[in-house]
């Protein structure tokens, strides 16, 4: 709640709504038929972004999948949105690390739930969230210039 106030009220110029296409995967056996894509938006799996994204160049967000190690894409990676035109690809710059300042293209992902349904879906969006907040637990190991504890 505390990163989408943020973006939406505190942050100058005007978010992006990224809508997240949901759908269910037939297995064997299943019917994925009674899953609708408004049911499929409502979920909100652990390591999974939020089916409708707002992005908005300058605010922060953190990677939530490793995409490539070696160039420093890795689940918990930091970032700012440079530049958002594009609905299926984001300009980003890293924010911290060896890599800081560089830029990088991140496209949206067709995303499984690491969580166990009873059912399986995908959701293809921007393998990222708001990061403005994050838990005492997401942020161990981490080096900050500045810090708030609310």
């Amino acid at each position: 709640v505390f990163n989408d106030i943020i973006i939406k009220d505190l942050m100058p110029g005007e978010a992006l709504e990224c809508v997240g296409v949901d759908r269910a995967i037939k297995e064997a056996g299943k019917d994925p038929c009674f899953l609708s894509p408004e049911f499929l938006n409502t979920l909100h799996p652990p390591g999974m972004p939020p089916s409708k994204l707002q992005i908005k160049v300058g605010a922060i967000y953190m990677l939530i999948r490793s995409l490539n190690v070696d160039k420093g894409l890795c689940n918990g990676t930091r970032f700012v949105v440079h530049n958002c035109d594009n609905r299926f690809m984001l300009v980003c710059r890293h924010i911290s690390g060896i890599r800081e300042g560089e830029l990088f293209y991140l496209p949206r992902l067709l995303l499984s739930p690491t969580e166990k349904y009873p059912f399986a879906f995908q959701r293809r969006q921007f393998p990222c969230i708001p990061a403005f907040a994050m838990t005492i637990n997401k942020c161990q190991g981490s080096t900050f210039n500045e810090l708030g504890v609310g």
